[in-house]
């Protein structure tokens, strides 16, 4: 809709939600203002779902990496790669790896942020955690806990 609509959030605002068939999903997310802006700049359409697709396996591949990096300041190399393998072969990691929706963007600037924040970076951290909650609200509910990770 916002592809089509010239990126109307104003028109946006009045259409039924995704509940009940309109096309308002995700209303407060740029999310959706992502993919319309790459609906209209990336055409066949085959190609916009092969950018698409590349973008999501790129967050995917970069969220097990960090994750990786993390797990590596508390256990040891193979620990940490075991960790990271253990994350891919998660059925809904990869399931949420192969759909257009926000959880893996999301995650991907959860981790961000978690990681910056281990590293004592406060400024990059807080730039993942706001484009974290841009992109989905829930993101202001940290989905992992973590305490005391020093080296």
């Amino acid at each position: 809709w916002l592809a089509r609509n010239h990126h109307d959030y104003a028109g946006l605002f009045h259409q039924n939600s995704s509940i009940n068939g309109g096309p308002k999903f995700f209303f407060f997310s740029i999310y959706p203002g992502f993919y319309a802006l790459l609906m209209r700049l990336i055409h066949p359409v085959q190609a916009f779902l092969v950018v698409s697709h590349l973008t999501v396996f790129a967050f995917s591949a970069t969220i097990v990496a960090l994750f990786r990096k993390m797990i590596l300041k508390i256990f040891n190399s193979s620990a940490a790669t075991l960790s990271a393998l253990l994350l891919l072969s998660l059925p809904l990691y990869q399931s949420q790896t192969e759909i257009f929706n926000p959880e893996i963007p999301c995650l991907f600037f959860g981790m961000f942020c978690a990681y910056y924040l281990i590293e004592k970076k406060i400024i990059r951290a807080a730039i993942g955690k706001v484009i974290n909650v841009k992109i989905d609200a829930s993101g202001i509910f940290p989905k992992i806990k973590l305490k005391n990770i020093h080296k």
